[in-house]
């Protein structure tokens, strides 16, 4: 009986990503749904072993996605994606969000708040993707805004 490897890397199912050997603690304003940006919480990094973010205002929410960085119109130009993937056009201040699988031109605008996940003041989100980490805050005001703790683990 023969046996047949046919992945090139390992299944991540079975082995765990490298310990965290770093890890950085930081803080940030996160900008309001209405500015002409999102705030980049922590760019993709394939070392990455953990990040937390927490809510530390008191008066309101934010939201974060995993966003991979365009520089185009993907509704015009034909863009590989998966069902629900996010893309963001940091100078149209767009996110788009894929609707089918595999290469085309079905992308739909959408807001941070209608596909993101939402973090409730005092509370946390542990996450673990490699990808762009999003955020904006529901805040109303710029004045007013909404500061946001960081915890990030590296391998």
């Amino acid at each position: 009986m023969s046996y047949f490897l046919y992945a090139s890397f390992p299944n991540s199912r079975q082995k765990n990503r490298n310990p965290t050997v770093q890890a950085k603690t930081d803080q940030f304003y996160a900008n309001t749904l209405d500015a002409a940006a999102l705030t980049l919480a922590s760019p993709a990094n394939l070392d990455r072993t953990y990040c937390i973010l927490k809510n530390l205002g008191e008066d309101f929410n934010f939201f974060y996605i995993y966003a991979d960085l365009i520089n185009f119109d993907p509704t015009i130009i034909p863009t590989f994606g998966v069902p629900e993937q996010a893309i963001y056009n940091l100078s149209t201040n767009k996110i788009y969000q894929k609707l089918t699988e595999g290469i085309g031109t079905d992308w739909v605008i959408k807001t941070i708040d209608q596909i993101g996940e939402q973090v409730e003041p005092f509370q946390s989100a542990n996450l673990d993707s490699l990808e762009n980490i999003w955020v904006a805050t529901s805040a109303v005001s710029p004045s007013n805004p909404t500061l946001i703790g960081k915890d990030e683990g590296r391998g």
